[in-house]
């Protein structure tokens, strides 16, 4: 009887005490973010559409959002540097030519410098809306 009690303090007792110690976030977490499409920042003029990317974040950090969902794909294009995917035209003019510069890369290094979280989001579907399939891009 005296060895179940025991086993049952010790127990007890090293629950409570694994449970000490530790940091609980007891406030409450608030998502303040905008949605950034393509068709927000996307030009063939580099400085034109980081400029675009600038002013939004700027404006999302005055408003006191605290996120940015931005886009980085639309219809099986790519909106970064990818081994997988071809280079989106409204970078370039020509589907596939790489722009000069990498818009995900320039959001990330503004969204750093602006304090502001980053997520990314890509579409899935629709996967093409030209007449001709693109180029086979995957390995």
């Amino acid at each position: 009887m005296k060895r179940r009690h025991f086993l049952l303090i010790s127990t007890v007792a090293s629950l409570l005490l694994s449970s000490c110690g530790r940091e609980v976030f007891t406030g409450k977490r608030e998502a303040r973010g905008m949605w950034m499409s393509r068709f927000e920042y996307a030009s063939r003029n580099p400085d034109s559409a980081k400029a675009k990317i600038t002013h939004l974040f700027e404006k999302a950090r005055h408003a006191k959002f605290n996120m940015v969902f931005f886009q980085a794909r639309g219809n099986g294009d790519a909106y970064y540097r990818s081994a997988l995917e071809p280079w989106a035209e409204s970078l370039s003019g020509t589907f596939g030519k790489d722009p000069g510069w990498d818009p995900l890369q320039y959001a990330v290094d503004e969204a750093h410098r602006l304090g502001l979280e980053l997520h990314v989001w890509i579409n899935v579907f629709p996967i093409w809306r030209g007449k001709d399939p693109p180029p086979e891009t995957t390995p």
